[in-house]
């Protein structure tokens, strides 16, 4: 294995310990995406921006998120009207259930906990959901 020596002159310490405890700007290289502890600073229609967003969640999402598409590179995320109707339940009632098949266009936690039931014993646990699938995956 080789060595690389560095050698610092008594004049250049400062700078060297300046910019190793500098903190990056950008998350993970992405120049789009702010580090955590970054300060930012807002107009006021930036402001008026985020409030109007953390009303409207459709509109977050119809003017913010995107999409990676395999013909298209990055495209608007395009909303169906039933996830419009579950996306607006979820911001309005504080508590959703929903009955709806997994391609549905939601998703949960691995560590979300739900309840199962043992159908000889009657037993009931609460595992997480990450749990739940891999014991599926088993039988």
């Amino acid at each position: 294995m080789q060595q690389t020596q560095l050698t610092v002159f008594e004049e250049d310490k400062d700078e060297i310990i300046m910019a190793t405890n500098k903190r990056p700007e950008c998350y993970n290289g992405q120049q789009n995406l702010k580090a955590s502890g970054v300060e930012i600073s807002f107009t006021t229609e930036q402001v008026d921006e985020w409030i109007k967003c953390s009303k409207d969640p459709i509109y977050f999402i119809k003017k913010y998120v995107k999409v990676i598409h395999v013909d298209r590179g990055t495209v608007p995320f395009a909303l169906h009207s039933y996830q419009e109707r579950l996306i607006l339940a979820y911001h309005e009632n504080r508590k959703v259930i929903a009955l709806a098949p997994r391609q549905y266009g939601k998703c949960c936690q691995e560590d979300t906990l739900i309840n199962i039931r043992n159908k000889e014993t009657g037993e009931v646990r609460t595992i997480k959901m990450g749990e739940f699938h891999e014991m599926c995956k088993m039988v």
